[in-house]
């Protein structure tokens, strides 16, 4: 399997010195940022109806969008935190999980209430239902592929959907009890995909070419969501046990517990979400935007 490289350029900010990750909180109901290390560094979002935050992406302008349980997408500044506005809503979001801006600049969301993903422009206007299927069952996760395909896990009914470029379905990707009930995905590195298995309490590893899924990392993890490949490692939300854990990136040995329970006062970590450093990034890879989509967008 081979990614088209295109190039982009993508304006980043820094989200508030020392804060390197942040971590959607969901049952208490905040952002949370932390430095590299995993050390808290207190609420970077909070109020104006964020409620149960799920999915979080930095968009072009280097703010932050977050998916939430008030079935809207809210901004906030990059920098600071401060709520900017309600991005985006329309009546047929219902329960956003996932969220990512795709290559075509708009964003995408998971809609995970009435098993849908909906597509919003750079301004926040709603477009359209862009994927919508028999196939399709409480989506969670979303990741673009190679040729701008776009693959959503679907958990109720344990698949990885693969639609192409247009919305239109395209194949159940992986299914039944090696999947068990998907969470997160997300390209890694080497090419492959990556998703959280909830009822396996696992990330589970999926190789495009063969069809073949595969257990990739197990240590500390109850009920994985959000996942973030950086740097050597992989990091995962580990909602049951309210901790980040650390894999490493390319065998998934388990490293350490990156984030201890509850620090900084994260209640229910769902999606992590790695921020880019200050400056303006430029010529980044469309194949090295997909393995990292959760540091640039």
């Amino acid at each position: 399997m081979r990614f088209v490289l295109i190039t982009l350029c993508v304006v980043g900010a820094r989200a508030s010195a020392g804060i390197d990750l942040l971590v959607s909180a969901r049952l208490s109901n905040n952002v949370v940022g932390f430095d590299a290390s995993g050390a808290p560094e207190g609420v970077f979002a909070s109020g104006n109806g964020l409620s149960g935050p799920n999915g979080m992406a930095i968009g072009s302008d280097g703010n932050l969008y977050v998916g939430s349980a008030s079935n809207e997408v809210l901004r906030f500044d990059g920098s600071t935190g401060a709520f900017i506005d309600v991005f985006a809503a329309a009546p047929d979001l219902n329960g956003p999980r996932d969220l990512l801006f795709g290559p075509d600049g708009n964003l995408y969301v998971a809609s995970g209430m009435n098993d849908r993903v909906l597509r919003f422009a750079p301004d926040g206007t709603f477009i359209d239902t862009f994927a919508m299927s028999a196939e399709l069952d409480g989506p969670v996760g979303l990741a673009f592929g190679p040729g701008g395909d776009l693959f959503v896990a679907s958990a109720i009914n344990s698949r990885v959907l693969r639609y192409d470029a247009t919305g239109a379905f395209g194949e159940i990707v992986a299914s039944g009890l090696l999947v068990g009930a998907p969470t997160d995905v997300t390209f890694g590195p080497d090419g492959r995909l990556y998703f959280g298995s909830n009822q396996r309490s696992q990330v589970m590893v999926i190789d495009l070419d063969s069809g073949s899924v595969n257990p990739f990392a197990a240590g500390g993890l109850v009920t994985p969501i959000g996942l973030a490949f950086e740097g050597d490692s992989l990091f995962v939300a580990s909602f049951g046990n309210d901790t980040v854990q650390r894999f490493d990136a390319a065998s998934g040995a388990y490293l350490d517990e990156h984030i201890a329970p509850g620090a900084g006062g994260m209640d229910g970590p769902g999606f992590v979400l790695f921020v880019p450093g200050p400056g303006t990034i430029t010529a980044v890879s469309f194949a090295a935007l997909l393995a990292r989509r959760r540091r640039f967008v």
